[in-house]
């Protein structure tokens, strides 16, 4: 029975390496449970190698003195970031633009259902 699972990379990683080190953790996953790791065909269907965009970049540079502003913050922005799925990367690599995802400053706040 086909399963879809989804696993995303950050920008940088190489995606054939991530593949077979999926692959071969799952491999060796089922055949510790003592099931045949030969019955699975494992296809990727979609790759997507992640986006960044630079704090350096304009876009970037202008977000940051816009939350320093608003937030009449005494020290300059600081950026953080992690891994998480959106259409952004796939916009900014389609249509050749800048992309910056802002965010509420926490996965937690962002996905509150998804961390229930």
């Amino acid at each position: 029975m086909p399963d879809r699972r989804l696993f995303e990379l950050l920008p940088g990683d190489d995606m054939e390496t991530q593949q077979n080190l999926f692959d071969a953790q799952l491999r060796a996953r089922l055949k510790d449970r003592g099931r045949n790791p030969e019955h699975i065909m494992l296809t990727f269907i979609e790759t997507y190698a992640g986006h960044r965009l630079s704090p350096d970049h304009r876009l970037g540079k202008c977000a940051a003195a816009a939350a320093t502003l608003v937030t009449k913050a005494r020290k300059p922005f600081d950026w953080c970031g992690f891994n998480s799925g959106c259409e952004a990367g796939l916009r900014a690599n389609v249509l050749n633009t800048p992309t910056l995802v802002w965010g509420p400053g926490s996965l937690m706040q962002a996905m509150p259902l998804m961390n229930m």
